[in-house]
């Protein structure tokens, strides 16, 4: 009998999820240190001055802040953090329900991605086609840098 308990699917030995060990293990991502409050508050400062929006806009932008703040801050009060938790009670359970658990994990994933799009088409659709321009020029530069950030640990920048 195959004792495959700590290996991961690479088929390297993982440290147990939470350790120290496991939060600087390469492989592992490191989005437990981003404060996402934080990163969304300095983005959004970056995209409102870069966008030079006109007075008629600013309640739409005020709305826009305050639906991506408050989508932030939610992301960042979730137990345990968000790739912290998922292993939580995994090795009592079946790997089936371990697979529905993930698919539920990933439909509210998807939920928070949809609300974040309607939130961003009312804000753009307030937008001058130069403005979009350049909102659509920092989103993809925000979000390389977010990718860059959950690159895991040793890999190259």
């Amino acid at each position: 009998m195959i004792n495959l308990a700590g290996v991961g699917p690479t088929g390297a030995a993982e440290p147990p999820p939470g350790s120290a060990s496991a939060r600087s293990a390469p492989g592992m991502m490191r989005a437990e240190q981003v404060d996402p409050v934080a990163a969304t508050q300095k983005q959004l400062e970056s995209l409102g001055k870069n966008l030079y929006l006109k007075p008629g806009q600013q309640s739409a932008w005020q709305a826009y802040v305050a639906a991506m703040t408050q989508m932030s801050r939610e992301r960042g009060q979730e137990p345990a953090g968000r790739w912290q938790g998922r292993y939580q009670g995994s090795e009592d359970i079946s790997t089936p329900d371990r697979l529905d658990r993930k698919i539920e994990q990933m439909r509210g994933a998807a939920d928070r991605l949809a609300k974040v799009a309607g939130e961003t088409r009312v804000f753009y659709s307030q937008l001058t086609p130069e403005q979009k321009t350049i909102f659509d020029l920092q989103s993809r530069h925000a979000r390389h840098e977010r990718l860059r950030q959950h690159k895991p640990a040793g890999a190259p920048r």
